[in-house]
């Protein structure tokens, strides 16, 4: 063996790379977004390496979604596995298999042997194999029940406790989340806190557990508060807690009391209802904590003006937050924090007014405010929500004009990712505004402008060749969403200028309110640029029906344009990846007394280029 291999920092390098690895990896439609709770690669290297077996297994085992692969740690006859497929429940998961374990008593101390070993190997629970720390405002939220391969019932964790008979089931664990899948299971939580606990949050609606009729109201409002007040002696080691979804007030005060006896507080993310807000006293503690890195501030009329950071000991509040998520009444109030807080290094930033659609020169004083502050190396998401509490909601061009000049306030951050503006103005772009977004943010993932709502600015100047430029200059761009003029048949400026590429990485595709074309020019467009599309949806022109919707015009039967273009896009692709050839017969293929060999070989797999 290699003597390098003896080194632990490479071997483990080496490792981490292979973690990274998706399971699916020849599935061409995989995406940046999918998640994984196994890696056959690190299981293949533990199973045939010796040297590497035990760094694999650590590697393999340090993140688990559920306890149902250290349950199957068990000897064989402890457990048995009932199967149940989606097939008869929401179509949603039909292609869902589960496996419900059901535990007998272990009847010897050696039955602990295996289980005590990886228990030891486990740091997250409730955690993918890898998530990206550019998605940590939304990571919480991708626990999909698809995932959920081995559920555990609370039969079984009872079992778990009156067997072995210790207070700590993972004695190493620094992380621990609790989605939803997790609430049956809550009265155990205890069972899974330690005094190595670092990281806890709660990534479940207050509304999962009330609205349940099988649960009983108390395991929110007395049960979860009770958790809250035990951390500071269950968890001494605790500096982050993070409840994404909002909570009661009853709840989110017990969250917060938290923050203020933990020393060393380094994310404080309670999310609370919208008609809640925390004191001015609770606020100012915060911006006063010297490693706080994430936050969730919801600020009301009283606190909105910011007074209470006038104290004469605070200089900069919040010296070294990373993550910001913030709302207020209005943007104004956004833009005067990061203001007050000078040079600073934030990475994600999502902003949700309240009071109104924000207008434009909200925008720009934000976005002033962080190329003056914020620096250019770091920041990496921008997410600006309005979510109206009543279907429509007015706005002028005058007011709420969204223009290039004011997006190109932001082009000094070449390492932005996300950039998600979802409140409704009258977007006035043009294909060089898109081609500029390009030119200095090549590192795009996600560029949603007025998603969920309208641009409202017909005719459109942005056209195909804009979106085929973006889709060529920003090569891990996943999802846009852009309004355009469908009817300029021009994707071929972009797509013939030398050393273009298309995109194999964009799958979704917003078209909004776009002046749609025919269907097939529009198939044939996007299949130019990005052929592995998975789905194009938007709004249409004309308001769609309920009733007969397949009579309305084109230009107003939206759902069933935008179906038919998805579904020419896949099969376009499907047909130029793999041809067989005319010779091949599936029928003699499958006689097993036939001499004939009719099967392709990848030879006469043959790929078509235009």
């Amino acid at each position: 063996m290699h003597r390098c291999l003896q080194v632990i920092d490479i071997v483990s390098n080496i490792l981490e790379f292979v973690s990274l690895i998706p399971p699916d990896q020849d599935n061409p439609w995989r995406g940046y977004t999918n998640r994984h709770t196994t890696n056959p690669v690190l299981a293949a290297l533990a199973r045939t390496c010796r040297t590497l077996s035990e760094p694999s297994l650590d590697v393999l085992w340090r993140n688990q979604y559920t306890l149902g692969p250290l349950i199957r740690t068990l000897p064989s006859r402890l457990y048995v596995e009932d199967i149940e497929d989606g097939s008869g429940g929401d179509p949603e998961f039909a292609s869902c298999v589960r496996r419900h374990l059901t535990l007998s008593p272990p009847t010897a101390p050696s039955d602990w042997v295996r289980f005590e070993y990886y228990a030891s190997k486990i740091k997250s629970l409730g955690y993918y194999m890898f998530e990206f720390p550019d998605q940590d405002l939304m990571n919480w939220h991708r626990h999909h029940l698809l995932h959920c391969r081995r559920p555990v019932k609370p039969q079984t964790m009872e079992l778990l406790c009156l067997c072995r008979r210790q207070t700590v089931m993972l004695p190493n664990l620094r992380r621990l989340r609790l989605t939803r899948h997790d609430i049956p299971l809550f009265r155990f939580v205890p069972m899974l806190l330690n005094p190595n606990l670092q990281v806890l949050n709660i990534a479940f609606y207050a509304e999962t557990i009330i609205r349940d009729p099988m649960l009983s109201n108390d395991l929110y409002y007395a049960a979860l508060p009770e958790l809250l007040e035990s951390l500071p002696a269950l968890c001494p080691s605790l500096t982050e807690l993070a409840m994404c979804t909002e909570q009661f007030p009853e709840v989110a005060l017990h969250a917060l009391s938290f923050a203020k006896t933990c020393p060393h507080l380094v994310a404080c993310f309670v999310a609370s209802i919208p008609t809640w807000s925390p004191s001015a006293d609770i606020l100012l503690h915060l911006a006063q904590q010297p490693h706080l890195r994430d936050v969730f501030l919801s600020l009301d009329e009283e606190t909105a003006d910011l007074s209470w950071l006038q104290p004469v000991s605070l200089r900069y509040p919040f010296p070294s937050l990373d993550t910001l998520d913030m709302r207020s009444p209005t943007l104004s109030s956004c833009a005067t924090l990061i203001n007050l807080m000078g040079p600073c290094a934030l990475r994600l930033v999502r902003l949700q007014p309240i009071e109104g659609p924000p207008p434009a020169s909200d925008f720009r004083d934000v976005f002033v405010a962080l190329r003056t502050h914020c620096s250019v190396r770091t920041l990496q998401s921008i997410v600006v929500e309005y979510y109206p509490e009543a279907p429509g909601c007015t706005t002028t061009s005058e007011e709420h004009s969204l223009t290039g000049d004011i997006v190109s306030i932001l082009y000094p951050f070449s390492q932005l990712r996300f950039l998600q503006l979802q409140t409704p103005f009258h977007c006035f772009m043009v294909d060089q505004d898109i081609k500029d977004m390009a030119d200095h943010w090549p590192l795009l993932i996600e560029l949603r402008i007025a998603d969920q709502f309208s641009w409202c600015t017909i005719p459109f100047e942005t056209t195909w060749a804009g979106l085929a430029y973006l889709a060529w200059k920003c090569p891990q761009l996943i999802e846009v969403a852009l309004a355009i003029d469908m009817t300029v048949d021009n994707v071929a400026e972009t797509t013939c200028q030398a050393g273009f590429r298309q995109n194999m990485h964009l799958r979704l595709i917003n078209c909004l309110d776009s002046t749609m074309c025919e269907v097939e020019q529009c198939a044939r467009s996007v299949h130019a640029f990005a052929p592995l599309v998975w789905e194009i949806w938007g709004n249409g022109l004309g308001e769609w029906q309920d009733d007969d919707s397949s009579r309305l015009p084109q230009e107003q039967d939206a759902i069933g344009y935008y179906e038919t273009a998805s579904k020419m896009i896949r099969e376009a692709h499907a047909s130029e990846e793999f041809i067989l050839t005319p010779k091949y017969d599936i029928l003699e293929d499958l006689n097993p007394w036939s001499t004939a060999n009719t099967r392709p070989s990848k030879a006469t797999w043959t790929r078509v280029h235009e």
